[in-house]
């Protein structure tokens, strides 16, 4: 059920990306994918959206380090460094790429 979807928003992707790899676009291609699903509600966590690789939960810890990871409060700027070298979701671009694929008829599955 997916393989069409994905393989639409792929070759949009080649499309209007031209140059730019598909490694580029993988993170905004699957969750792209998200948006065109039966879901009514999608959720993103923070920490995906905003790249973090860090562990914030160590289970079996107890200590004031562990459930700490926090979002500075110059998040916006943060999000946009980490977006530049491909770190972090690029929200917009899914967007517009799930819209795309409704668009051109790729039908939620």
């Amino acid at each position: 059920m997916r393989q069409p979807i994905l393989c639409h928003l792929g070759n949009f992707c080649s499309l209007c990306l031209g140059q730019a790899g598909i490694g580029d676009v993988e993170k905004p291609l699957h969750t792209a994918e998200l948006f065109v699903c039966r879901a009514e509600n999608v959720s993103i966590f923070f920490a995906d959206l905003f790249g973090y690789e860090e562990q914030f939960n160590l289970p079996g810890r107890v200590d004031a380090a562990n459930w700490t990871l926090r979002l500075p409060g110059d998040f916006e700027a943060l999000h946009a460094r980490r977006l530049a070298r491909g770190a972090a979701i690029d929200l917009g671009l899914a967007v517009d790429l799930a819209l795309a694929a409704q668009e051109h008829g790729t039908e939620r599955r």
